[in-house]
């Protein structure tokens, strides 16, 4: 082949490719543009003809080229419009997940665990006062006034929840953590990822095992992961299962009793809860002091938030009891053990209002006065 041919053939295969080729997808030849390259290419191959006179040469290399160029022109006539780019024509519309917070109301936030199907669980704790600001399926928006509200959330996304307290905005859209608010903030995040807006500050991110109190950052402790599994365990005074074929787990409330404190002495914590529960639901005069030694036990078992639960349980049942005093300093105790400092010294002032002259009064506070 003739230096001559081999530069037609070379620029041939040159055009012919930018006609399904382009650089540039979205500026791909219309129609009429394609069209008139065609005609370029069979009049410069006419030209060369007639300088060259080689018609051998054109009625097979060129002749060749030429038939492919046509058979592209006929391809891309036939695809889409060339006005489209093509990363457009390829395009998949996006696929909006649907929100899915159940609807929320005050009596419902009341209830000491609140369930969200499929999306987790809110627990409040005693004492506690929150209520539904809005609820919608894509924010759910809970004013915290006081107290400690917490939470085993799954992936909300693409809603969120909204916790607003008198210090900042706490966000949270599928995680394990803790809000609580009195004098300061405290937010105690497990696993997952929770973002809180300051009063007068920036947005802080805190990601998993990460305890926020006073605007600081630290890593969770193991105290503060004990105090966010009681939170969220469930409820101590759930009844038990059922025994095989029905029998009794114990003959009487003072046996009861009685397999509580051996298996408390022994380390067998999981026997000795089975045992206060039974114990202390009873009709009897046993049932008093079974609540409130199992309080002592979570308290010794480093659960204050259980022994909370515990002593509310007692303020409901046993209002005029006989073991008050008790009761009311277990709950000082738990709100010291909790951090909760303010709560504590008005557990301790309440107690030794309603029981001056008591042992338990002195020592309540000895305790508020040791802070």
């Amino acid at each position: 082949m003739s230096d001559s041919s081999e530069r037609l053939s070379e620029r041939l295969r040159e055009q012919v490719a930018a006609l399904h080729e382009p650089a540039d997808q979205s500026a791909a030849l219309g129609g009429e543009a394609q069209r008139r390259v065609v005609q370029q290419l069979v009049a410069e191959a006419s030209r060369l003809k007639r300088r060259r006179r080689q018609r051998v040469w054109l009625g097979s290399g060129a002749g060749a080229l030429l038939l492919a160029a046509a058979a592209m022109l006929a391809y891309l006539r036939t695809s889409a419009p060339a006005s489209q780019p093509m990363a457009a024509a390829r395009a998949v519309p996006a696929v909006e997940m649907p929100c899915r917070l159940p609807a929320v109301t005050d009596t419902a936030l009341a209830a000491e665990t609140l369930a969200l199907g499929e999306l987790g669980e809110l627990v409040t704790q005693p004492d506690t006062q929150v209520h539904v600001e809005s609820s919608q399926p894509c924010e759910l928006v809970l004013r915290l006034r006081s107290g400690t509200l917490a939470g085993d959330l799954h992936n909300l996304r693409p809603a969120r929840l909204l916790i607003r307290t008198d210090h900042g905005e706490v966000i949270v859209t599928g995680t394990r953590f803790s809000v609580h608010s009195d004098a300061e903030l405290e937010v105690l995040l497990d696993t997952g990822v929770v973002d809180v807006q300051l009063q007068g500050a920036g947005t802080l991110r805190l990601t998993p095992r990460t305890r926020l109190h006073k605007g600081q950052r630290a890593a969770l402790s193991s105290d503060d992961a004990r105090r966010l599994d009681g939170w969220l365990k469930p409820a101590p005074h759930a009844p038990p299962p059922p025994a095989p074929e029905n029998r009794p787990l114990f003959e009487s409330s003072s046996a009861a009793l009685m397999a509580a404190e051996a298996s408390r002495r022994a380390g067998r914590s999981a026997s000795a809860r089975e045992a206060y529960r039974f114990a202390s639901g009873s009709k009897d005069g046993n049932a008093e002091v079974a609540l409130l030694r199992w309080a002592r036990f979570e308290l010794e078992q480093a659960a204050p938030a259980t022994a909370l639960r515990l002593v509310a349980d007692h303020k409901r049942r046993f209002a005029r009891g006989v073991l008050g005093a008790d009761a009311r300093f277990i709950e000082v105790q738990a709100h010291k053990a909790l951090g909760h400092s303010a709560r504590a010294e008005q557990a301790a002032r309440t107690l030794m209002q309603r029981y001056p002259d008591t042992p338990q009064s002195a020592a309540a506070r000895k305790l508020i006065e040791a802070k």
